[in-house]
């Protein structure tokens, strides 16, 4: 938080600075662009929390940034449990995660200005994430008697909306940009959520099933994120 708010500062600095020193002299960089997030003091990382964005030169002050993020992940842990005593209790687990998703963003955004610049704009996006959790154990208990479960979850959730932003940019080189920026995003969330619990047991086998749906709109705001452009 403090790297943050440092980090801020140096910048609406450097912009004062540079613009109290060239003045109008300085053009606002114009062509493609990448853009990266920038957070701490010298910390790069994907523009929003999400890819790298693309930002192509439509006009003069008129520019659409797009990003798309595909996601991919999966987690496996195996544990085998042994208590020997007077009796011995055995048995193996196993756990597995996966996540995938995908997010595309695509955004109209106008330039007031040049060596230091304001911006602002809006537009679609789209989310889509399907998350799903294996926990499987079996072993003996005391008594010897085997037990066994099995449980499986799956959710899947759709999120359609727009975004809006406004933001600051400075032109540190002719080729170099930094900014600040603010965006809040509004969209309706669907999402399905399924659960299978199977457990066999000497005391009584069971088998439990249930499917959740829930949907709503929602209205939240990322705050200010700083950022760096490069263009070509």
């Amino acid at each position: 938080m403090r790297a943050g708010i440092r980090l801020i500062a140096i910048c609406l600095i450097l912009m004062l600075g540079a613009g109290a020193a060239w003045g109008t002299a300085v053009e606002r960089p114009r062509g493609n662009a990448l853009q990266f997030g920038m957070y701490g003091l010298m910390e790069f990382n994907t523009f929003r929390g999400y890819t790298v964005a693309f930002q192509n030169q439509l006009s003069r002050d008129l520019v659409l940034r797009s990003s798309m993020t595909l996601s991919l992940d999966f987690d496996s842990i195996d544990n085998t449990i042994q208590d020997i005593d007077e009796l011995s209790l055995w048995g193996e687990a196993e756990l597995k995660e996966w996540n995938h998703s995908a997010r595309l963003f695509c955004e109209l955004i106008r330039f007031r200005g040049e060596g230091i610049a304001l911006y602002y704009g809006g537009g679609p996006y789209a989310c889509y994430q399907d998350r799903q959790w294996e926990d499987f154990d079996v072993g003996y208990n005391y008594d010897y008697e085997e037990t066994y479960r099995h449980s499986t979850t799956a959710s899947r959730t759709l999120e359609l909306g727009v975004t809006a932003v406004l933001g600051v940019q400075w032109a540190a080189l002719d080729w170099l940009a930094l900014h600040l920026e603010y965006r809040s995003q509004v969209g309706y969330t669907k999402e399905k959520h399924d659960s299978r619990r199977e457990y066999v047991d000497p005391a009584g086998d069971s088998l439990q099933e249930e499917t959740r749906i829930s949907d709503g709109f929602r209205l939240y705001a990322d705050g200010v994120k700083t950022g760096v452009s490069i263009y070509f």
